[in-house]
């Protein structure tokens, strides 16, 4: 019902689509903006030591020698290690603000616009309320900072655990035709992780937004409250993101990539829905799915 609720919910809300794809570039286009001129004085120690040009080189044994690449691959990541431990005293600055780029800050800014959605989300399952993004965005700019970074911190471990995965896949990957036949396994595990993490956290943006309880409060409220029943939450919404997962490749192959301009934000609504239609739902409160259709929990 959480799914089937969600999803009907986004498509009597389409428009909030189009709001967040608008933050969602801006966002990319500044971090990726500060990430690039941040790796200068990297790209400039790569090129010097001569890695850039068997990067290239890699590129074409992909097309010409497909044995080779597991073998390439590894040389190529052993020499980009040893050149970045060679310049570290040079460019340890630039490592750091490249890592707090690529990892930190689009997590930040990634969390003040799902906070934001929240907020438009709520009042459109509520009273069928039309709010301006950029109005919301910055009257709640504080708060929506104060819930992101708390956010980022209490689902580390769910990234440690995902890293961990990773590592282990690499290392008892070591053949492409091995490499192929784990990697359904290893994206349902990282999609099951993700999951967990999604069920785990899904009270925590409803309670933020409704109410002014503190974000912690919220927290361990959303964790009382809204995870009943978390193994079936949990396999309808791996369910869920196999689906998405799925139509992504699809949509992205189909248009080139450019059709993931859409699909990206309307995952991301989808899965905001899905918290409300939870929220809601366990709190026995009615809510609209579209313009002329209520859900009355029993």
């Amino acid at each position: 019902m959480m799914v089937r609720n969600g999803l009907r919910t986004f498509a009597g809300n389409f428009m909030l689509v189009w709001k967040h794809l608008l933050y969602i570039l801006v966002v990319f286009a500044l971090t990726a903006t500060l990430f690039v001129l941040s790796l200068q004085p990297i790209i400039e120690r790569l090129s010097a030591s001569g890695w850039t040009d068997q990067f290239y080189a890699f590129l074409e044994t992909i097309y010409t020698e497909p044995a080779q690449i597991a073998d390439k691959f590894g040389d190529l990541a052993t020499n980009l290690y040893l050149v970045l431990f060679d310049n570290f005293k040079a460019v340890w600055g630039s490592y750091l603000l490249s890592l707090f780029l690529m990892a930190v800050l689009p997590n930040i800014l990634y969390g003040i616009g799902i906070y934001v959605l929240g907020v438009l989300t709520n009042a459109r399952m509520k009273t069928l309320l039309n709010q301006s993004y950029a109005v919301k965005l910055m009257s709640t700019l504080g708060r929506s900072v104060r819930f992101s970074l708390w956010k980022f911190i209490l689902e580390m471990p769910f990234y440690i655990i995902m890293i961990g995965v990773c590592l282990a896949y690499g290392i008892f990957v070591n053949t492409v035709n091995l490499a192929w036949l784990l990697l359904p396994i290893f994206v349902g595990v990282m999609l099951l992780v993700l999951a967990f993490k999604f069920v785990f956290f899904i009270g925590y943006l409803p309670e933020a937004v409704n109410g002014e309880k503190t974000l912690i409060n919220a927290f361990a409220e959303g964790i009382d409250n809204y995870t009943g029943g978390f193994m079936k939450k949990v396999l309808a919404i791996w369910g869920l993101f196999v689906m998405q997962l799925a139509c992504l490749v699809f949509i992205g192959l189909f248009t080139i990539g450019s059709g993931l301009l859409i699909a990206i934000p309307s995952v991301m609504v989808i899965n905001t829905c899905c918290q409300f239609a939870n929220y809601f739902s366990t709190r026995k409160e009615n809510f609209y799915t579209g313009e002329n259709t209520i859900v009355k929990p029993l």
